[in-house]
């Protein structure tokens, strides 16, 4: 400990040193740029004495005087402040034993090549091991478990990318959207045949009605655990997670004007309007940003159905009459990323796993999972 006082002490002493040296010729430079300005102020004052008589004589005789101005001096060397590296402890590392001090300098982490969008390959292609003609839902935690279901089936499966079922889970009623929050509790959005309540499936199994104020579509979790509902009269509810403080923020032009709402990176909303064949964004508060309706092809958007963000920033949107995916950049460009060839069916929900993959569910129980970023 002695040591490290010696060191410490010495160390300080050199930062007051430091000081006082720094403080010295802050005050030099300060008198000379004093000195300076004076005699400036001073020549300028006579300029403008003589131009107010309209004296020649006087301006000529001035501009003829050979007055020194001060002149600043060169930069001054300024002392550097005393660095502590493992050379100043290396005495106490020898009497301590094992010590070893870190280098001062910060070491420059290798950068990632940013993702980028590439041609849409298929990675996997199942069918929905649920029965019957279902429609199917899905949502991604983000440990990386795929949840599906559909609106024939009371249950939800968790696949892997092959489609094969890992965990089967009850539910009380057929989901016509799912979406998964951070805890890994997955919110219900039912068909309305058989309930108008949405419900929160928690990880042991147990169901919690949250909002059951009117027929809903489709529903999203945003950053801060929010829930986004898309109900079946054109509005847009966000809710807490336990169904408190229920706040409207859009309101649409009819039946099916918000089918489903999502929060994108920037903290904006995206909502997909059937009747205006549009998709709207919107800030949190429900101010309407823009209204977009044809992609930078001028193609026009006809019935814009699921949407979903993906790591980079991207909001991706079906169109169920297209029968194509739509992706819109952050700066609210849409252009088409997959072609309506691409499927045999018509595309439905999506999701992004975290290998970047893009799920795609369809009508008939088709799940397509695509590499579009590379």
């Amino acid at each position: 400990m002695r040591e490290l006082d010696r060191i410490y002490s010495e160390k300080m002493e050199d930062l007051a040193s430091i000081r006082q040296k720094h403080s010295s010729i802050f005050e030099v430079r300060t008198t000379e740029i004093r000195n300076k300005v004076d005699t400036l102020e001073e020549r300028v004052k006579e300029y403008k004495k003589a131009m107010k008589k309209n004296s020649l004589p006087a301006l000529i005789q001035l501009s003829r005087r050979k007055e020194s101005i001060p002149e600043i001096g060169s930069k001054p060397e300024i002392p550097e402040p005393p660095v502590f590296v493992s050379g100043s402890l290396q005495k106490l590392g020898e009497n301590l034993g094992k010590l070893k001090v870190s280098s001062s300098s910060v070491e420059a982490k290798p950068r990632r090549n940013p993702l980028k969008l590439t041609t849409p390959t298929i990675v996997s292609k199942f069918k929905c091991p649920l029965q019957g003609y279902i429609y199917p839902s899905i949502c991604i935690n983000k440990e990386g478990d795929v949840w599906l279901g559909g609106q024939e089936s009371r249950e939800l499966v968790m696949v892997n990318i092959k489609g094969q079922v890992l965990k089967r889970r009850k539910i009380q009623n057929r989901p016509n959207s799912l979406a998964v929050m951070e805890c890994g509790d997955v919110i219900i959005s039912p068909i309305s045949n058989d309930s108008m309540a949405i419900s929160r499936c928690l990880r042991d199994g147990t169901e919690q009605q949250i909002f059951d104020e009117t027929p809903s579509c489709l529903v999203s979790i945003t950053a801060d655990q929010k829930i986004l509902i898309c109900t079946e009269d054109g509005r847009v509810v966000r809710i807490n997670g336990d169904g408190s403080n229920i706040k409207q923020i859009y309101r649409g032009s009819g039946r099916y004007s918000a089918i489903h709402a999502v929060e994108n990176a920037d903290g904006n909303i995206y909502i997909s309007d059937y009747n205006k064949s549009a998709v709207v964004m919107i800030t949190k508060d429900g101010k309407v940003l823009t209204t977009i309706t044809q992609t930078v092809e001028r193609e026009k958007l006809k019935w814009p159905l699921a949407l979903v963000v993906d790591k980079i920033g991207n909001t991706l949107c079906t169109d169920s009459a297209k029968g194509c995916v739509y992706i819109i950049n952050q700066n609210g460009q849409i252009r088409k990323l997959i072609d309506s060839l691409f499927f045999h069916q018509s595309p439905r929900f999506l999701a992004v796993d975290n290998d970047n993959n893009l799920w795609i569910t369809h009508n008939d129980g088709t799940v397509l999972v695509v590499k579009y970023l590379s």
